[in-house]
């Protein structure tokens, strides 16, 4: 059941993402990111691999290492849908394949959905999209940290505004109130369109930035 710590803590959260795409590009550059895309959606095992086998490059161990290492648990972001056993989980697949390649120490699918909510791709809009409140309360945490660990990495498939990646952290923040926990999400990949209306120039743009969240507006903001 959802807890709010007393200081209802409304932190910033670091992100990582490898990956760029673009819904709105008319280039094969463009067209190209959103088939890696939908094929992150859909839980495409052999691409995701083709993906990881790209941030196992040194460059990428080292850029993402506070994200993606063998001491950190990781924690799927939970599906639109409300929660079903043996139903197609893609962030599960995501965080699974990343332990394969050392990239995390374990997976923990702590936070499900107990009731469903709109898919943001259905809404081109933000003002259409699930707020963060509406999100958290659709939410619920199920089992315990193991014992030791401190640092959790939130796995998404496409970062957008961020308000699902922001709720998943924050809920499991103020869940366990009594852990010392460093929490960051990862992200496979990041939508171009809400940054810039330039064409895509690169699939491949790691990035390190910021999630914050404002509980005057129930918006998050991606710096």
């Amino acid at each position: 059941m959802y807890k709010l710590s007393p200081e209802g803590r409304n932190l910033p959260f670091r992100f990582g993402s490898l990956l760029n795409y673009s819904a709105k590009g008319s280039t094969k550059k463009a067209k190209t990111s959103v088939t890696i895309k939908d094929s992150i959606k859909n839980g495409e095992r052999n691409n995701i691999k083709k993906i990881i086998d790209v941030l196992t490059e040194d460059k990428y161990l080292t850029y993402f290492k506070d994200f993606l290492n063998e001491d950190t648990l990781l924690i799927p972001v939970p599906s639109s849908r409300k929660y079903r056993a043996n139903s197609l989980w893609n962030t599960q697949i995501l965080c699974d394949s990343l332990v394969k390649a050392n990239l995390g120490h374990s997976v923990a699918p702590l936070v499900k959905r107990q009731t469903s909510v709109s898919r943001s791709s259905h809404f081109a809009n933000s003002k259409d999209r699930v707020f963060p409140k509406a999100h958290i309360k659709s939410m619920t945490v199920s089992g315990i940290i193991p014992r030791g660990v401190t640092n959790i990495t939130i796995v998404d498939d496409i970062l957008t505004l961020g308000r699902t990646s922001y709720s998943t952290a924050k809920l499991l923040l103020d869940f366990f109130t009594t852990e010392e926990l460093n929490i960051r999400v990862f992200c496979f990949m990041r939508n171009q369109g809400l940054e810039s209306n330039k064409e895509l120039t690169r699939i491949v743009q790691p990035r390190i930035g910021t999630i914050s969240y404002n509980p005057h507006t129930d918006k998050t903001t991606v710096r």
